[in-house]
């Protein structure tokens, strides 16, 4: 079968279809706020993914309490380095509220790495945040403890909401003086869990001389913490969080569940990039038994610092574990200068126990995103082979903001290398985009009877590789990208294979093709118009108004 594409050239006002039995069922998110990309500079800032700072955008926190979203992320550069505050009711309309934190002027106050927790104090379950770095409170000594100086024992900052009955949780009360018996430069503390006897034994974890030490509350007040187990994990944590339930498992998939938590973690070399291990822990004895190597879930070198959600309130019913991380801008050798910095998508994490001998965590774009699709660019279906097919045209500015979706048909006899170029220049020039290259090979590295996927991205920054299986059972290659105007998003094999990554858009026209070096792959795929997110930061607003930079 010969490929059949069919193109829906877009203008500003209408979709013409060069198929009169073609139709479209396009999904556009309503428009109630003013959205992102109507004020932000054209063609330099992100239009559907959040906003973050150069050097140190690392994300504090993510939660759900009540039905409203609440994202946490450091701001404004050193030394004033504080805690922005953004909420949304649905993950795509946000709204950027008073900072959380703000820091003062010496070295010592400056806000840094934390996480949130769902606590119980006074007999309210209320959230609960803790961060290292004075932020704006000094409290005075030589000793470093949550970076900060301190008397050998005190450092970093603890608060909650003032009002739980205001939905945006706007103003938090700092609490303390608080103090980490033991310290000695703990960093990055982690949510606070619930075990031992009775789970009446409040603990977190952090870094510490280049592993993950636990601590325990000496009271109720969650002021006062103790180190009770230096060596709780071998590996160094990385990013926030650093420890949450195992998630649920990929759809269909049952059984296979012996870890009960996933830790967030640094693999030596990746400055906090999204890896994880998994853990089976001892709740009561509050050890773990058993524990995997770390594993990489996004390979793009620019992806550090994220945190994984949590859940709280008397709504609670979202059980999804959802990931954001911070991407900086990353080349072929690692971080070069920062220019217009964002976050990743945020994505849903699975564990998949088929993915080697301990399973593996997978994730993808939250649903929410679908919601995102306008109109459709374009479409195709039938056979590859060696000469590069075109999948779509990319002639409008507005058509770099984009969500791709492909099936790759591929007979469980044929070894074969499948080639695909996204916002490239010209068809089979493409120094300008993004290169994917799949070489699928019959080796079953990854389980019995299953295919060898390796996947090499290109784009003018960064080379980077990643491997996963194609099992049996399945009849085809998953992917999508989702592109914005200075990133791309790649997801293969149903979120085994991830990459995140700038790619700057600067020609007018560009071009998505596909090869293959078999003659027996078939593909089905669309590519759908993105619409803006919704983000709403009144201080941005009025900076623009004033006719301020």
């Amino acid at each position: 079968m010969s490929l059949k594409i069919i193109f829906a050239q877009l203008s500003a006002l209408a979709v013409s279809v060069m198929d009169s039995k073609f139709k479209t069922d396009a999904h556009i998110h309503p428009k109630n706020t003013i959205a992102i990309g109507s004020f932000l500079s054209a063609n330099t800032n992100p239009t559907w993914h959040l906003p973050a700072i150069c050097g140190e955008g690392d994300i504090n926190a993510l939660f759900r309490f009540n039905g409203i979203w609440h994202l946490m992320q450091q701001t404004n550069p050193r030394p004033h380095r504080s805690i922005a505050h953004s909420v949304s009711p649905d993950l795509l309309s946000w709204s950027r509220i008073a900072d959380v934190f703000e820091a003062g002027d010496n070295q010592n106050q400056q806000c840094f790495d934390g996480s949130p927790s769902f606590v119980t104090l006074d007999g309210s379950r209320t959230p609960f945040l803790m961060m290292d770095g004075g932020c704006s409170k000094y409290q005075g000594g030589t000793l470093p403890c949550m970076e900060s100086l301190g008397n050998g024992s005190t450092g970093g900052v603890t608060a909650i909401p003032v009002d739980l009955s205001d939905k945006n949780l706007t103003k938090w009360n700092r609490r303390g003086p608080t103090t980490f018996e033991g310290c000695q430069g703990a960093a990055g503390p982690s949510p606070i869990f619930e075990g031992g006897r009775n789970n009446s034994v409040l603990s977190f974890v952090a870094i510490f001389n280049n592993v993950t030490a636990r601590f325990e509350a000496k009271d109720d007040t969650l002021t006062n913490f103790k180190l009770v187990d230096p060596y709780f994990l071998p590996n160094r944590g990385g990013g926030g969080g650093l420890w949450h339930p195992l998630p649920a498992n990929v759809e269909g998939v049952e059984g296979g569940r012996w870890a009960s938590h996933i830790f967030q973690t640094d693999i030596p070399g990746t400055d906090g990039r999204p890896s994880f291990l998994l853990a089976a822990l001892d709740r009561k004895r509050l050890v773990n038994t058993r524990i995997t190597p770390p594993m990489l879930l996004d390979v793009g070198r620019g992806v550090a610092y994220g945190q994984l959600n949590l859940e709280g309130g008397p709504e609670t019913h979202d059980t999804r574990m959802i990931h954001i991380s911070w991407l900086d801008r990353a080349d072929a050798f690692g971080r070069s200068p920062c220019t217009e910095p964002q976050t990743t998508s945020f994505r849903e994490v699975r564990y998949d126990p088929r993915l080697g001998e301990n399973g593996s965590l997978v994730e993808n774009p939250v649903a929410e995103y679908y919601d995102l699709r306008g109109d459709l660019i374009s479409k195709a279906i039938g056979a590859l082979g060696p000469d590069l097919k075109v999948i779509a045209i990319l002639n409008d500015s507005t058509t770099y903001l984009y969500d791709f979706e492909a099936n790759f048909f591929i007979p469980s006899d044929v070894e074969t290398q499948l080639r695909l170029e996204l916002n490239c220049e010209a068809v089979g020039a493409c120094d300008n985009g993004t290169v994917v290259l799949f070489t699928v090979t019959n080796n079953d590295l990854f389980a019995e009877r299953s295919r060898n996927i390796s996947m090499d991205i290109t784009t003018p920054h960064e080379k980077v590789r990643t491997n996963f299986p194609l099992f049996a059972s399945e009849t085809k290659l998953l992917f999508r990208a989702m592109s914005d105007r200075n990133s791309i998003e790649i997801f293969a094999g149903g979120g085994r294979g991830v990459y995140s990554g700038i790619n700057y858009h600067r020609q007018k026209n560009s071009f998505i093709s596909a090869n293959s070096s078999s003659e027996d792959v078939d593909i089905q795929c669309q590519v759908w118009k993105l619409s803006p997110i919704e983000y709403d930061d009144t201080r941005l607003l009025r900076s623009q108004a004033n006719g301020s930079s």
